[in-house]
Parts: structure tokens; C-alpha cells; sequence
């Protein structure tokens, strides 16, 4: 899993993320949810879009997993430290990867 903690973050820099991460003779899929940013992913990489509007999963792909992981972040923040500062984000995002 990899895992960057940005501001703001546009399609162009979505699809770089990617191909700096996926190599592409892997068989990989990027599975997201309706974000916009995603929108041109197919021509890097198959892509399959979950609208939880109209499914929960597609052939058995689903995005329960980021879901949950984002979740944790949030308890983890809430619960554990109560607060914390942008400066840091990126290692209690970090551990939390390692987790």
C-alpha cells in the first residue's frame, strides 16, 4: 500500500502517482471510488469505478479495504491523540500503513 498525504491534488499528479508506483506490465487494477481525479485513469491503468449509489462491488472488487483504512486514520486520530498537526500527518498516516 502506498500512502501520500497532500493538500490538494489534480487528476495530472493522480495519474503520475500511479505510474511512479505500478509497473505497467503488471496486471494491477486501480479501483476508486467516483472521485473526479480518476476520471482519465483507464488510459494508464484498468480502471473500475464503484458508485455506491448504484453497487457495493463489481466482480467481487470493492473499496471496503482504503474505506477502512481511512476510518482507522480517523479513529486513530480522535481516540488515541485527539489531536495532531499537518506537519506531522504524514507519519501517523505512515504508521498506520506500517499497522
Amino acid at each position: 500500500m502506498v500512502v501520500e498525504v497532500t493538500q490538494h491534488i489534480t487528476a495530472k499528479e493522480l495519474k503520475a502517482m500511479v505510474q511512479k508506483y505500478v509497473d505497467d506490465d503488471d496486471d494491477s487494477v486501480l479501483i476508486s471510488d467516483e472521485y473526479r481525479g480518476y476520471s482519465k485513469m483507464d488510459t494508464t491503468i484498468e480502471h473500475v469505478k464503484i458508485d455506491h449509489q448504484k453497487l457495493y462491488s463489481y466482480r467481487e472488487i470493492n473499496i471496503n479495504s482504503i474505506e477502512s483504512f481511512w476510518a482507522i486514520i480517523r479513529r486513530q486520530i480522535i481516540g488515541q491523540h485527539h489531536q495532531i498537526s499537518l506537519k506531522h500527518l504524514p507519519k501517523y498516516v505512515a504508521e498506520a500503513v506500517f499497522k
